[in-house]
């Protein structure tokens, strides 16, 4: 019998400690959702939603379906999901962001795993999320993009029981980079920049909650 589901999955919440550098921004925060080997020959797949706070936390539980929908994908023995979560942007930020990643966002081209891959060697496949968003940022005219929050979980769908069909999933996110805030002040016509760290790597950041139906 094959071992192969259909996975939905859907975005119920995001709840972030600190919204870093550009927490007066008004704007939307960008989320990557990525499916880490979700079958055999397929390595990647990734899915982004934009979303915007409320006293820090992002709540789409009553939202429609259309709004919270992540994934409808066939999955089959273990896999990863991985979620990354960027600072404020402006609409023109993000914008330029889709603009320059199209579809590669839901389905990468070969050579941008490769590169991708090759880069993360000495910082772990971990690396990746983070590593795509900065790639994206730089290429498209260096949108500010800074990364508040990473985190992974991973399902096997051959253990789950008949009771796991429906499966709330928590998500801690972590500081994956340093986040400064720079300031720049001027006088007599030199420039002073100073930087102040907002965020440390490795830092508790929040929590991410999915809900993922198996049938």
């Amino acid at each position: 019998m094959s071992s192969r589901k259909t996975l939905e999955l859907s975005l119920d919440r995001v709840e972030l400690v600190n919204c870093g550098s550009a927490n007066k921004r008004a704007g939307k925060h960008v989320l990557l959702v990525s499916l880490i080997w979700p079958r055999p020959a397929i390595a990647e797949r990734n899915a982004v939603k934009t979303f915007s706070l409320k006293d820090n936390i992002a709540n789409l539980e009553d939202s429609d379906w259309i709004s919270r929908i992540l994934f409808k994908e066939t999955v089959d023995g273990t896999f990863g999901i991985k979620v990354t979560v960027t600072e404020p942007m402006t609409d023109g930020q993000i914008g330029k962001f889709f603009a320059f990643a199209g579809s590669s966002m839901m389905k990468l081209a070969a050579d941008q795993v490769s590169g991708l891959i090759s880069g993360a060697v000495g910082g772990g496949m971990a690396e990746i999320p983070f590593q795509f968003l900065a790639k994206v940022a730089k290429d498209a005219g260096n949108i500010s993009a800074n990364v508040l929050g990473v985190g992974s979980t991973e399902v096997n769908v051959v253990s789950s029981s008949k009771s796991a069909k429906k499966m709330r999933m928590e998500i801690p996110l972590l500081v994956p980079r340093v986040v400064y805030a720079t300031r720049r002040k001027g006088k007599h016509g030199s420039v002073t920049t100073r930087r102040r760290v907002i965020l440390k790597e490795g830092e508790s950041n929040g929590r991410l909650f999915l809900t993922a139906k198996i049938k």
